[in-house]
């Protein structure tokens, strides 16, 4: 499919449908059309170039060769696709104790596509054969790890969520860390002062973004987060997932509390908390006919940033709509 048509897909163009099944998704494998799983955008000719941008970008994650996959100590496969130049990449995989780790990276990219679009790097669904893993695993504690934990469905394929990686260039912050005179104590400062925000304005909005995103996600397990060197704002690269079974020890957790406490919030995320809504959430987190989350899940995100959205327009009340949302 070409890019173009891609993009009327994805921007909701008249005769494009939006119940055709994303066959990647469905791990049929890297020849197949998956179009429609990705949120609608507003129809629009800006809207289709941008979204034509954005479906070239998701077709090399989609179509792509996996050229190489390593696990790294941490437990984190990294890897890369076929390409000039290559595309550096992260791969959550469906194992036999996680049957789901694929689908909590792709949910979590598509809510965050509705909220803040750019806070997650592009993710997509795809289906690898095990012969295919095993090709791209250069050393034998790979191999090793793959044929122990790989899930292969009936048609042989085990999924994945394919994440984009950032630059290598991309600082690494501990979001989680408030210790006095460290990078994310320094947003915070301003961020609950009265003062008008002296610096760093994008960074925050990002900052804020990624607080909001997680809380409406229900990801308790947020630690990490990349400055990127180009935007200077936030990317959320690891530690994505919805509705996390339980905390892990030193994540943000529940961010809600951090983000009440804010004097002044990002413009772009205040409209875009008060636009979400079910029939955007429940087309954005269903792939091929088949739900991401649960129809509880969604009613608990919608009830979450009605909450955000609430505190945000008691700030604007109390301090007026200029001094309030005063964030990009």
């Amino acid at each position: 499919m070409s890019a173009f048509a891609l993009a009327c897909v994805i921007a909701g163009c008249e005769g494009s449908g939006a119940s055709g099944g994303d066959a990647a998704g469905r791990a049929d494998g890297p020849t197949a059309s998956s179009a429609s799983a990705e949120p609608s955008a507003p129809v629009g000719p800006s809207a289709i170039v941008e979204a034509a941008a954005s479906a070239s970008a998701l077709g090399g994650l989609r179509f792509a060769p996996l050229a190489r996959v390593t696990a790294e100590s941490q437990g984190l496969l990294t890897g890369s696709l076929a390409g000039e130049p290559a595309v550096s990449v992260l791969l959550h995989l469906s194992t036999t104790e996680q049957p789901l780790a694929d689908r909590s990276p792709i949910a979590y990219f598509r809510l965050a596509q509705l909220l803040a679009p750019g806070l997650v790097p592009d993710t997509v669904l795809r289906g690898f054969t095990l012969g295919e893993l095993s090709a791209a695993a250069k050393d034998e504690a790979t191999r090793r790890r793959l044929r122990r934990d790989a899930r292969a469905l009936a048609d042989g394929k085990v999924r994945a969520a394919v994440v984009k990686a950032p630059p290598p260039t991309a600082l690494r912050v501990d979001v989680a860390d408030l210790t006095q005179g460290g990078r994310t104590w320094g947003w915070e400062n301003q961020l609950v002062a009265r003062r008008p925000v002296e610096h760093d304005a994008e960074l925050l909005a990002s900052y804020q973004a990624l607080l909001a995103v997680d809380y409406i996600a229900g990801n308790l397990n947020r630690r990490h987060a990349r400055i990127d060197p180009g935007s200077q704002r936030l990317v959320a690269v690891e530690d994505n997932e919805v509705f996390s079974a339980h905390g892990v020890e030193g994540a943000v957790g529940d961010g809600f509390q951090r983000f009440s406490r804010f004097m002044v919030y990002s413009a772009e995320l205040a409209e875009r908390l008060s636009a979400l809504q079910r029939d955007a959430l429940e087309r954005s987190l269903s792939d091929g006919g088949e739900n991401l989350v649960t129809p509880k899940q969604i009613e608990e995100m919608l009830s979450r940033g009605q909450s955000l959205r609430k505190i945000v327009d008691t700030r604007i009340e109390r301090r007026g709509r200029a001094r309030a949302l005063a964030l990009p």
